[in-house]
């Protein structure tokens, strides 16, 4: 295990990784975190600083730690290459600046440790220069320490991940995860089993053990991550993030807008599902912008990268990353209308040209990629609707309305050949033998129910395309009289079992009359919005984080997305001030 540490330690960026992951190392194992690091304004030297008990004293004094972080080894160009990113100019500023003019009144009594923290080793070129500045300049007040990946990796093992708490069995899962990155499937289901192990199991919901667990969540997840970045394959971070969100969500939900005695270890909840959606979007953004955008305006090139002769293989692997894609700009949206609410223009700006390109990338992967206009599995309902739900926050729903139109013939022309129509099985063996014959006995079968019509022909009706929806109406009188047509709604166990993916909640909403004429069935829909109010109760859509934190919920554990989300823009403005502070 500390090995496994060590190497991500090491690995570990300075800014926004191995400076993020420091300030809870301290506070589990026991200091008050007195700052954190910030951007954009000057830190004089020091990253994070707190009070805590100085082991390598023999009386274990409290002192006030002063850290300055590094990334990876130190080495010589390190130390001291004229930049002022540099280890010893930090130094220098943390002794003629910060100690002089910035430590608070309160501490200035303490004893000081400046504290050179580093997620690797002092390389031999540089030791005697660290000995050499050290001897020169400690005092009576002043002392120097060392955190080094050993130090830091032994702190994470008699802390936050202590053998008594992270026991034997979960250990086992973690590094199974670790070691099978190359295999995303199975790390994910062992990392999965990490974090019901840790939180499903555990009875207790309050206190400080769980705000452990919920930090074992975190940390675990960073080093996942960080190894599966070395092996070039986040796919397994990925889709561990977001089942981690959704159960950390799950334990933060009932927390935003309570007052209650408890404000600290509310504050702290917060804070590690502030760090954990930053973590899934940094993932995200290493996965959809970095791999994915380089291919999405090449022709075919994401459909020949599956590497597979199989139709189905192409057809499952587009569009699950057209759903990421499509959900990842979501995700950029809900980070404008935060920034919208703080006032910060510069942020929004930037935000909001993400949230445009990521639209482009999804629009170029359709042009190019044609067999996103034909899903085979029925499920893909979900996908369509967070694209769709993207285009209408880019306000250009118009100009994606092609794409509806062309799904909506191909569709026509798959059910009356009755060959490649969508299924509802989501089976890999239903899917890649489909269809094992064009019997009506089977195609019955295999036609029973779906979510994916009444979502088509709604957004046909809306875009007023009525050549395409005329023909696809047509089509399902005379083919799919026998099908349930049906919406899915939140009810009121959905806020309680949604998050860590259980089935059992919510409303099927069948025989919807998409066949009939576009007034009645836009006026049933109304109703059923009207009627099924439960939406409305969920903890998301309270704290107006329904656009990324429901979507994602639905789309991870597939469930449908509801029609009060089918035609509505995420809100311009957030209420979620917690988050946005």
């Amino acid at each position: 295990m500390k090995l496994i540490l060590r190497q991500y330690l090491a690995d570990l960026r300075e800014r926004g990784e191995l400076d993020a992951i420091l300030p809870d190392l301290l506070s589990e194992i026991g200091f008050n975190v007195l700052s954190r690091p910030s951007r954009g304004t000057r830190q004089a030297g020091v990253d994070v600083a707190a009070i805590g008990p100085d082991e390598d004293d023999g009386e274990k004094r409290r002192k006030l730690f002063l850290f300055t972080i590094k990334s990876g080894n130190l080495r010589r160009k390190n130390w001291d290459d004229g930049s002022p990113q540099a280890v010893r100019p930090s130094l220098n500023e943390i002794r003629d600046e910060y100690i002089h003019s910035r430590v608070p009144q309160q501490y200035q009594s303490l004893d000081i440790a400046i504290c050179l923290c580093i997620g690797g080793e002092i390389k031999e070129d540089v030791r005697a220069l660290w000995k050499g500045y050290i001897e020169e300049n400690r005092s009576d007040k002043i002392s120097f320490r060392e955190w080094n990946g050993d130090k830091l990796a032994e702190l994470l093992l008699s802390g936050v991940l202590k053998e008594e708490i992270l026991e034997t069995r979960l250990q086992t899962h973690f590094r199974k995860s670790i070691a099978m990155v190359d295999h995303p499937d199975v790390a994910y289901r062992f990392f999965t089993l990490l974090i019901q192990g840790l939180l499903e199991d555990d009875v207790n919901k309050r206190g400080r053990s769980r705000i452990t667990k919920l930090r074992q969540v975190y940390i675990c997840l960073w080093v996942l991550f960080v190894w599966a970045r070395d092996a070039g394959n986040l796919e397994a971070p990925l889709r561990a993030s977001e089942y981690a969100l959704l159960h950390i969500w799950n334990e933060c939900r009932s927390m935003f807008g309570e007052q209650t005695k408890e404000q600290k270890e509310r504050a702290i909840r917060i804070g590690i599902l502030k760090q954990t959606i930053g973590l899934h979007l940094l993932i995200a953004d290493g996965l959809v912008m970095k791999k994915l955008g380089t291919y999405a305006e090449k022709p075919f090139a994401l459909s020949m990268a599956v590497a597979s002769h199989s139709s189905v293989d192409v057809n499952l692997a587009l569009f699950e990353q057209f759903g990421r894609l499509s959900l990842y700009g979501l995700w950029q949206h809900w980070g404008a209308c935060l920034a919208q609410a703080d006032d910060n223009e510069v942020d929004a700006t930037e935000f909001c040209r993400g949230r445009n390109r990521l639209l482009e990338m999804a629009v170029a992967m359709i042009n190019n990629n044609p067999a996103l206009k034909s899903p085979i599995r029925d499920d893909f309902a979900i996908e369509i609707a967070l694209f769709m739900l993207l285009a209408q926050v880019c306000g250009t729903v118009d100009a994606v309305s092609g794409y509806l139109e062309q799904m909506a013939y191909r569709l026509k022309f798959s059910i009356e050949r009755r060959t490649a129509y969508p299924v509802p099985s989501t089976g890999y063996n239903d899917l890649v033998g489909h269809p094992a014959n064009r019997s009506d006995e089977y195609f019955k079968q295999h036609t029973r129910g779906s979510v994916l019509y009444p979502l088509l022909v709604a957004w046909l009706d809306r875009l007023n395309l009525r050549g395409a929806r005329d023909a696809l109406a047509a089509c399902i009188e005379k083919n799919l009289s026998h099908t349930t047509q049906q919406v899915w709604v939140p009810n009121g166990n959905t806020d309680e079992r949604l998050w860590v993916g259980r089935r059992d909640h919510g409303v099927a909403i069948p025989d919807l009359p998409i066949c009939e004429g576009p007034s009645r069935y836009a006026e049933l829909l109304d109703r059923v919005i009207a009627d099924h109010t439960a939406f409305n109760d969920l903890s998301t859509t309270k704290y107006e984080l329904f656009a990324p934190i429901f979507l994602m919920a639905c789309r991870h554990f597939r469930m449908p997305i509801p029609p009060h989300l089918w035609f509505l823009e995420v809100p311009d403005s957030s209420s979620a001030e917690e988050l946005g502070q």
